[in-house]
């Protein structure tokens, strides 16, 4: 199950670091040097890349960090148990 979830985060982180990735491959091209029809092109794109890509479940971004947060929260729940036992 730990592994479902990691795999999933690490997915998310992925996702969110490549379309940062494109942004700045696109931004780094001459487009300007380019035909017309070739620069609108690349500015819609520039505009749809803007924002990075996130994978969301509920409104939470499923990254590393929520990764983090779920295996610190299952610890501590963990332990609250134990001293109980």
């Amino acid at each position: 199950m730990t592994m479902v979830v990691f795999l999933s985060c690490y997915s998310g982180e992925m996702l969110h670091l490549e379309s940062l990735n494109i942004y700045d491959g696109f931004c780094q091209i001459q487009w300007y040097n380019m035909p017309k029809r070739r620069q609108k092109d690349i500015l819609i794109i520039l505009m749809q890349v803007q924002r990075p890509l996130r994978i969301q479940y509920r409104g939470n971004s499923v990254d590393l960090r929520a990764f983090k947060q779920v295996i610190n929260a299952t610890y501590s729940c963990f332990m609250l148990l134990k001293s109980f036992a």
